[in-house]
């Protein structure tokens, strides 16, 4: 008995390639995540807990003197942030949003002003 070889020919090799070319891929491995773990709407930038983007940076709004309690609200000169609040250093007094140092004009309040007999020590009026 004798056997032959197969031939395949027109429509049948056609449909044999075409098989072949739609095929998974026998090399292995992961397909890719194809993304970024940016939040939608976002540039990618992830601050740490405790830190607000502002701009391109993070920052913490609780401390920083450009960006206290939110982004782009500055301190005054001679003020600090603290708890995400502007306030005056230590040693100064806030007079309608001035950090003033006790002296005569504001001795120990912003409206007590000493009279030219008196001296302001220590934020009270003594006399000279």
């Amino acid at each position: 008995m004798k056997l032959g070889r197969a031939s395949i020919k027109g429509p049948g090799l056609a449909l044999l390639m075409m098989l072949a070319a739609c095929s998974g891929s026998t090399l292995g491995g992961t397909p890719g995540a194809g993304g970024s773990n940016a939040t939608a709407g976002t540039s990618g930038n992830v601050c740490s807990p405790g830190q607000t983007l502002c701009g391109t940076a993070c920052v913490d709004t609780s401390a920083d003197g450009t960006n206290c309690g939110g982004c782009g609200i500055p301190c005054a000169t001679a003020q600090i942030c603290q708890a995400g609040q502007c306030q005056c250093m230590a040693g100064l007094m806030d007079c309608n949003g001035s950090c003033v140092a006790s002296d005569p004009n504001h001795c120990g309040g912003c409206t007590i002003v000493c009279a030219a007999t008196q001296v302001c020590v220590d934020g009270k009026m003594t006399m000279r």
